[in-house]
């Protein structure tokens, strides 16, 4: 999606080729939000996994409608977090996580449900009452999050290719992107090849406030990085091997047990590495029904799982 303040554009028909691009991403529905008088546009390509109905329709608002949410990814702890934070008189509209998700913010606020969440994300989240925009990250970067902006628009997506519709973003290349390309074959996180588009670094989100119909950059907020936690953690030795490898199964079967949460079948995918079929072992014993476990062969024997 985006805000927009330049005239002279067509926003519903460019929100609608940006909605196009990403069909292999969401394929089972599609939902647009436009808002003329904050000069919002909203898309959300889904792929429904939890709560198939369209009570799990995005973009969502919350129950106090002020805000609106477009949401890639699945939160894991989502119920847990109903318990945690809600009483049981609270009457749910859905079983979807992106309600939950929505409802944590509006009851404890963005940084606290970050601080919560178990999961893989990618969100933006648009504040009617504050007109605050939120652009944020899971812990790893497992989903992306590519956003370009200056004075007069903001612009958001999980692929870079929807941007490129949009007619107000400048397409230069970032040199300095190719150069990292061509030496180190990778781009760094925060930047793309494009020098007006930019990616949200994982375990942070950004926020912006539109002013005056201006968007201004307000902060960039880090709520969680990986070398702290190691660093604060590593004192924490464990007695001996023994009680090292049950932690280290015990977590094991905690995060997989919370990651076959899901409406509809789940499955593996099983290279023949110690990775894939410790998880596909794991599942199997958590999930006594019948498994699907996929694997990718090519002509080239070379490359082949």
């Amino acid at each position: 999606g985006f805000i927009n303040f330049e005239g002279g554009f067509n926003n519903t028909a460019n929100i609608e080729k940006m909605l196009s691009s990403l069909h292999h991403r969401g394929p089972d529905d599609e939902s647009l939000y436009i808002n003329k008088n904050h000069n919002i546009y909203l898309g959300h390509k889904r792929l429904s996994i939890l709560d198939l109905s369209e009570k799990g329709r995005q973009p969502m608002f919350s129950s106090n409608n002020q805000y609106i949410i477009v949401y890639n990814g699945e939160i894991y702890n989502h119920l847990e977090l109903r318990k945690k934070f809600f009483s049981n008189t609270k009457i749910w509209n859905s079983t979807s996580d992106t309600e939950t998700l929505l409802e944590c913010i509006q009851e404890i606020g963005i940084d606290n449900t970050l601080a919560n969440l178990t999961g893989m994300f990618a969100f933006v989240l648009y504040d009617f009452e504050n007109k605050l925009i939120y652009l944020a990250r899971d812990r790893f970067g497992e989903k992306p999050c590519y956003y370009s902006y200056n004075r007069k628009h903001l612009s958001f997506s999980s692929e870079i290719k929807s941007l490129l519709h949009l007619p107000f973003i400048d397409k230069q290349i970032d040199k300095s992107s190719l150069f990292h390309q061509l030496n180190f074959s990778y781009i760094p996180t925060e930047k793309s090849i494009y020098s007006s588009i930019k990616n949200v670094n994982p375990g942070s989100y950004l926020s912006f406030q539109i002013i005056n119909n201006q968007v201004i950059f307000n902060k960039k907020t880090t709520y969680w990085d990986a070398l702290n936690v190691i660093k604060s953690s590593v004192n924490s030795k464990y007695k001996n091997s023994l009680v090292a490898e049950q932690e280290i199964e015990s977590q094991l079967n905690n995060t997989i047990t919370n990651q076959l949460s899901s409406d509809v079948e789940v499955g593996t995918f099983f290279s023949g590495g110690i990775d894939s079929t410790l998880v596909t072992l794991i599942t199997k014993k958590i999930n006594k029904s019948y498994l699907k476990a996929f694997t990718i062969g090519f002509e080239d024997r070379f490359y082949d799982e």
